[in-house]
């Protein structure tokens, strides 16, 4: 069975940061937030992570930001995550998320392999997201209230592409290829 609670877990007051960096998260089973989670209403920040074959049963294998968190998240590798819903992250309701520099590569969920964004993407740039899948061939990204600059991300050989609900996305110097 899967245990109930994630590897790491994140919180902060108003006002306050939590965060980890240079940690190695591997093999962790939740039922949110295979390797961590970051709770309702935190700042956090996660850098020069690696985040390695986590899993939860229903969403953010590698990692699940619940509502209204917001997460930085640069550095990092999530690598082999499974989840039901954002192999790699979900961010939930209303949440915002900054990535940067990060390697998001072969995660799988039944849905969205890469990040599944139910908030704002606040800004992608240096990122490469390759080889990500999810069973119903969604979009290796899924941004629900949209997105704000997107820069020099590569997004290639996905089981998907780039899904976009919300506002338009700037996309500027990007490499989406190969996606099927």
């Amino acid at each position: 069975g899967i245990a109930p609670n994630s590897v790491v877990t994140l919180s902060s007051d108003p006002g306050e940061i939590a965060g980890c960096d240079g940690l190695f998260l591997v093999n962790g089973s939740a039922d949110y937030g295979g390797g961590i989670r970051v709770n309702p209403n935190t700042s956090a920040v996660i850098d020069h992570c690696s985040v390695l074959n986590n899993q939860s049963v229903y969403s953010g294998g590698g990692i699940f930001c619940d509502q209204l968190a917001t997460l930085k998240l640069s550095h990092c590798v999530l690598k082999g995550n499974l989840s039901g819903l954002g192999g790699g992250v979900h961010c939930s309701f209303d949440s915002v998320v900054e990535l940067a520099d990060n390697l998001v590569a072969g995660n799988h969920a039944a849905t969205t392999g890469a990040l599944y964004a139910d908030g704002f993407v606040a800004s992608m740039v240096n990122n490469t997201l390759v080889q990500n899948t999810s069973d119903d061939g969604s979009g290796t990204i899924v941004e629900w209230d949209g997105s704000g600059t997107n820069i020099n991300n590569i997004v290639a050989f996905n089981s998907g592409g780039i899904d976009c609900f919300g506002s338009p996305d700037r996309w500027n110097h990007n490499a989406v290829f190969g996606n099927t």
